[in-house]
């Protein structure tokens, strides 16, 4: 199994206005911008203000690649998780996200290919068989 670290997710009640739930940042991405943001600093000799400056800057930047936000869209009913970097003619790719967690029913999470027609699942997991399926051919 891997395990991602994520930093300090931001959590949030989506609204009419905000569909935003939580913003997800991997640890190690925002740690290798300071990682190597530290070592230009180091190169260029800068003082530590301008360290810490070059520091957050890196750290931003990062987030703007490497952030994924999951969303509520109350229309569809449906979550979906975007990745910045997963682009589809210029705009994120939105992975939808159904949620099976009543009673009575199998109780599974299935991540969907984006802009699919036949709402294809890239994975499955299954809390009633404790199985993760992932769909490579979808």
């Amino acid at each position: 199994m891997t395990t991602i670290q994520v930093s300090a997710p931001t959590l949030q009640t989506s609204s009419s206005s905000s569909p935003l739930i939580a913003t997800i940042f991997p640890k190690l991405a925002e740690l290798m911008a300071i990682d190597k943001s530290s070592s230009v600093a180091v190169e260029q000799r800068l003082d530590r203000k301008d360290s810490t400056t070059a520091q957050t800057a890196a750290v931003e930047r990062a987030h703007r690649q490497e952030a994924s936000s999951l969303l509520w869209d109350s229309e569809s009913q449906k979550y979906y998780l975007i990745h910045p970097s997963l682009l589809d003619d210029g705009s994120p790719a939105a992975f939808p996200i159904e949620v099976s967690l009543n009673a009575g029913t199998p109780q599974e999470i299935k991540v969907l290919a984006p802009n699919s027609d036949n709402n294809a699942p890239l994975l499955e997991l299954s809390f009633d068989t404790l199985h993760l399926d992932i769909h490579v051919e979808a």
